[in-house]
Protein backbone atom coordinates (compact mmCIF):
# COMPACT_ATOMS: atom_id res chain seq x y z
CA UNK A 1 0.00 0.00 0.00
CA UNK A 2 2.75 2.47 0.91
CA UNK A 3 4.98 1.65 -2.07
CA UNK A 4 2.73 3.06 -4.81
CA UNK A 5 1.57 5.85 -2.49
CA UNK A 6 5.10 7.08 -1.82
CA UNK A 7 7.14 6.06 -4.86
CA UNK A 8 4.86 6.25 -7.89
CA UNK A 9 4.93 9.99 -8.65
CA UNK A 10 6.74 12.38 -10.96
CA UNK A 11 9.65 14.58 -9.96
CA UNK A 12 7.36 17.62 -9.86
CA UNK A 13 5.32 16.03 -7.05
CA UNK A 14 8.41 15.30 -4.96
CA UNK A 15 9.74 18.77 -5.75
CA UNK A 16 6.50 20.33 -4.54
CA UNK A 17 6.85 18.59 -1.19
CA UNK A 18 10.37 19.97 -0.91
CA UNK A 19 9.20 23.45 -1.90
CA UNK A 20 6.89 23.87 1.09
CA UNK A 21 9.65 24.19 3.71
CA UNK A 22 11.88 26.06 1.23
CA UNK A 23 9.20 28.67 0.55
CA UNK A 24 8.49 28.99 4.28
CA UNK A 25 12.19 29.52 4.87
CA UNK A 26 12.38 32.03 2.01
CA UNK A 27 9.46 34.06 3.34
CA UNK A 28 10.45 33.98 7.01
CA UNK A 29 14.26 33.98 6.99
CA UNK A 30 15.54 35.98 4.00
CA UNK A 31 15.80 39.62 3.05
CA UNK A 32 13.54 38.99 0.05
CA UNK A 33 10.91 37.45 2.34
CA UNK A 34 11.09 40.41 4.69
CA UNK A 35 10.69 42.83 1.77
CA UNK A 36 7.82 40.77 0.37
CA UNK A 37 5.97 40.73 3.68
CA UNK A 38 6.59 44.47 4.15
CA UNK A 39 5.24 45.24 0.69
CA UNK A 40 2.22 43.03 1.39
CA UNK A 41 1.40 44.86 4.59
CA UNK A 42 2.24 48.46 3.74
CA UNK A 43 3.92 49.35 0.43
CA UNK A 44 4.30 53.01 1.41
CA UNK A 45 6.20 52.13 4.60
CA UNK A 46 8.36 49.66 2.64
CA UNK A 47 9.08 52.38 0.08
CA UNK A 48 10.13 54.74 2.88
CA UNK A 49 12.70 52.13 3.91
CA UNK A 50 14.12 51.95 0.40
CA UNK A 51 12.25 48.89 -0.88
CA UNK A 52 10.75 49.18 -4.36
CA UNK A 53 7.25 47.69 -3.94
CA UNK A 54 6.60 47.40 -7.68
CA UNK A 55 9.85 45.51 -8.26
CA UNK A 56 9.23 43.23 -5.28
CA UNK A 57 5.70 42.46 -6.45
CA UNK A 58 6.94 41.70 -9.96
CA UNK A 59 9.61 39.37 -8.58
CA UNK A 60 7.01 37.52 -6.53
CA UNK A 61 4.69 37.38 -9.52
CA UNK A 62 7.41 35.85 -11.69
CA UNK A 63 8.17 33.19 -9.09
CA UNK A 64 4.46 32.41 -8.78
CA UNK A 65 4.18 32.17 -12.57
CA UNK A 66 7.03 29.67 -12.76
CA UNK A 67 5.50 27.55 -9.99
CA UNK A 68 2.07 27.71 -11.62
CA UNK A 69 3.67 26.60 -14.88
CA UNK A 70 5.15 23.56 -13.15
CA UNK A 71 1.75 22.82 -11.66
CA UNK A 72 0.08 23.04 -15.05
CA UNK A 73 2.75 20.83 -16.61
CA UNK A 74 2.23 18.28 -13.85
CA UNK A 75 -1.52 18.31 -14.38
CA UNK A 76 -1.32 17.92 -18.14
CA UNK A 77 1.71 15.70 -18.65
CA UNK A 78 1.88 13.46 -15.60
CA UNK A 79 -1.70 13.26 -14.35
CA UNK A 80 -3.81 13.30 -17.51
CA UNK A 81 -1.27 12.69 -20.25
CA UNK A 82 -3.05 14.98 -22.71
CA UNK A 83 -4.09 18.62 -22.90
CA UNK A 84 -7.77 19.36 -23.27
CA UNK A 85 -9.68 22.60 -23.07
CA UNK A 86 -10.63 23.57 -19.49
CA UNK A 87 -8.23 20.97 -18.14
CA UNK A 88 -7.98 22.78 -14.81
CA UNK A 89 -11.77 22.67 -14.23
CA UNK A 90 -11.73 25.51 -11.74
CA UNK A 91 -8.77 24.23 -9.73
CA UNK A 92 -7.41 27.78 -9.66
CA UNK A 93 -10.34 28.70 -7.39
CA UNK A 94 -9.42 25.78 -5.13
CA UNK A 95 -5.76 26.87 -5.10
CA UNK A 96 -6.75 30.40 -4.10
CA UNK A 97 -9.06 28.98 -1.44
CA UNK A 98 -6.19 26.84 -0.14
CA UNK A 99 -4.03 29.94 0.30
CA UNK A 100 -6.84 31.74 2.14
CA UNK A 101 -7.72 28.66 4.21
CA UNK A 102 -4.01 28.22 4.97
CA UNK A 103 -3.92 31.78 6.30
CA UNK A 104 -1.23 32.80 3.79
CA UNK A 105 1.31 30.46 5.44
CA UNK A 106 3.08 27.78 3.34
CA UNK A 107 2.66 24.90 5.78
CA UNK A 108 -1.02 25.52 6.45
CA UNK A 109 -1.63 26.09 2.75
CA UNK A 110 -0.03 22.73 1.96
CA UNK A 111 -2.34 21.10 4.53
CA UNK A 112 -5.34 22.78 2.89
CA UNK A 113 -4.19 21.53 -0.52
CA UNK A 114 -4.02 17.98 0.85
CA UNK A 115 -7.55 18.33 2.26
CA UNK A 116 -8.97 19.58 -1.03
CA UNK A 117 -7.01 17.00 -3.04
CA UNK A 118 -8.39 14.25 -0.80
CA UNK A 119 -11.91 15.43 -1.58
CA UNK A 120 -11.06 15.37 -5.30
CA UNK A 121 -9.54 11.89 -5.07
CA UNK A 122 -12.54 10.66 -3.11
CA UNK A 123 -14.98 11.85 -5.75
CA UNK A 124 -13.04 10.00 -8.46
CA UNK A 125 -12.95 6.77 -6.42
CA UNK A 126 -16.61 7.09 -5.45
CA UNK A 127 -17.62 7.34 -9.10
CA UNK A 128 -15.69 4.17 -9.93
CA UNK A 129 -17.22 2.28 -7.01
CA UNK A 130 -20.75 3.18 -8.09
CA UNK A 131 -22.10 4.25 -4.72
CA UNK A 132 -25.44 5.27 -6.17
CA UNK A 133 -24.75 8.97 -5.68
CA UNK A 134 -25.34 11.14 -8.76
CA UNK A 135 -21.99 11.80 -10.43
CA UNK A 136 -22.77 15.53 -10.65
CA UNK A 137 -22.81 15.72 -6.87
CA UNK A 138 -19.55 13.79 -6.65
CA UNK A 139 -17.86 16.07 -9.20
CA UNK A 140 -18.98 19.07 -7.16
CA UNK A 141 -17.63 17.58 -3.91
CA UNK A 142 -14.18 19.26 -3.97
CA UNK A 143 -15.81 22.64 -4.58
CA UNK A 144 -18.38 22.05 -1.83
CA UNK A 145 -15.60 21.13 0.62
CA UNK A 146 -13.73 24.26 -0.44
CA UNK A 147 -16.76 26.48 0.08
CA UNK A 148 -17.54 24.87 3.43
CA UNK A 149 -13.97 25.37 4.62
CA UNK A 150 -13.97 29.01 3.59
CA UNK A 151 -17.45 29.70 4.95
CA UNK A 152 -16.49 28.28 8.32
CA UNK A 153 -13.27 30.25 8.70
CA UNK A 154 -13.62 33.37 6.61
CA UNK A 155 -14.52 35.54 9.60
CA UNK A 156 -11.17 34.70 11.24
CA UNK A 157 -9.07 35.41 8.16
CA UNK A 158 -6.70 38.36 8.07
CA UNK A 159 -5.16 38.82 4.65
CA UNK A 160 -2.12 41.02 4.07
CA UNK A 161 -3.23 44.61 4.49
CA UNK A 162 -2.19 45.72 1.00
CA UNK A 163 -3.54 42.69 -0.83
CA UNK A 164 -4.96 43.90 -4.14
CA UNK A 165 -4.16 47.52 -3.40
CA UNK A 166 -2.07 49.24 -6.08
CA UNK A 167 1.04 51.15 -5.15
CA UNK A 168 0.01 54.81 -5.19
CA UNK A 169 3.34 56.40 -6.04
CA UNK A 170 6.86 55.46 -6.91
Amino acid sequence: VLGPLLFNHSLVVYGSFALVPLVALLIQQTHFGLRLRAVGEDPDAAMALGVDPVRTRWQALLVCGVLAGFGGAQLVLASLGVFTENVTSGRGFIALAAVIFGRWKPGWTAAAVVLFAAADAFQVRAQVLGLGVPYQLLVALPYLVTLAALAGLIKNMRPPSALGRPVTHR
